[in-house]
């Protein structure tokens, strides 16, 4: 580093840092000094020092307010990033205190946020009672961008198809059974084995392109040379359940979202002659990023009696 640099930098302490950033998110000295809680002269004089400490313009001063020059663009960019590390720094201090405060936010697809979460989410209360539980329901895509901008802890999917940046890390944590489902009254309910090729000759009930189940059916029936022709193409699994729970066609779904529809005689599960893909299911997060203490409590409960 020359001396030029490190005399610049050694001159830019934080409270001069605090009080440009704060009149580049507002773009008004008044307002930066009310958001400072000081005087707007103060702001002004403060702001002046850093200037001439680093013999550069950071603002353009007009009637609309205070205009960012091409430098005063770049120093914010780093201030922000600064600051909000600070922030997670702040974040992980206070996280080393007992669960008795604090937040979880995770983000799931519907499959997994429907089926799979509710219990757990109920057992991690009864542990940590003090945390507040944000859950996010979404398609993969939007709750890892949302994971990328830090608003999210985690993120739970049965779908990693997208191509994500490399600090995005998927690791499986759980499977499920893809099962075929019919109505209790279907007359091949009672076959002790049922072909592929015969199930698919009833109404087919597809999910939508584009979901993650559909992808697995797709691969399924092309691995086995089927061209499917779906009766009915529907946007999600409840609404695929009850079609064919009254009868209107047949459908092949995860395990975990028909037990309940199973167990009170809703429906019904065929035995097919060959074995369906399971479906894996992922938690994402950021590498290297710090992992909060409530997310770093959640993760093992999550992990815990799932079968993998």
């Amino acid at each position: 580093m020359s001396k030029t640099v490190y005399r610049q930098v050694s001159l830019m302490n934080i409270n001069h840092l605090t009080i440009f950033y704060a009149v580049a998110e507002e773009g008004s000295l008044s307002q930066a000094a009310e958001r400072l809680k000081i005087t707007a002269s103060g702001v002004s004089q403060r702001l002046a020092d850093l200037e001439r400490s680093l013999d550069t313009r950071l603002f353009d001063r007009t009637s609309k307010g205070m205009r960012p020059t091409d430098a005063g663009k770049l120093l914010h960019d780093y201030a922000r990033r600064l600051f909000k590390l600070e922030a997670e720094a702040c974040r992980a201090l206070a996280d080393l205190k007992q669960l008795n405060q604090g937040k979880l936010t995770l983000g799931a697809t519907p499959l997994v946020g429907t089926y799979l979460l509710p219990e757990l989410l109920a057992r991690f209360r009864q542990e940590y009672p003090c945390v507040e539980v944000q859950l996010v329901i979404a398609g993969t895509d939007l709750l890892v961008e949302q994971l990328q901008a830090d608003t999210l802890d985690l993120v739970l999917s049965e779908d990693t198809s997208s191509h994500y940046d490399d600090n995005v890390q998927s690791t499986e944590f759980a499977q499920d059974e893809l099962v075929a489902i019919v109505a209790p009254q279907h007359p091949l309910v009672g076959q002790t084995s049922v072909s592929l090729l015969t199930f698919c000759h009833e109404p087919l009930v597809l999910p939508e392109i584009g979901l993650p189940l559909r992808s697995l059916l797709d691969r399924l029936f092309a691995a086995h040379e089927l061209d499917m022709r779906p009766s009915m193409v529907l946007g999600n699994i409840e609404a695929i359940k009850r079609v064919v729970a009254a009868g209107g066609g047949v459908a092949i779904v995860p395990q975990m979202s028909i037990l309940h529809e199973v167990q009170s005689g809703q429906l019904a599960i065929l035995p097919l002659s060959v074995p369906l893909e399971r479906c894996q299911i992922y938690h994402i997060q950021i590498s290297h990023r710090y992992f909060g203490q409530a997310a770093a409590a959640f993760l093992p409960l999550l992990c815990k009696d799932i079968d993998r």
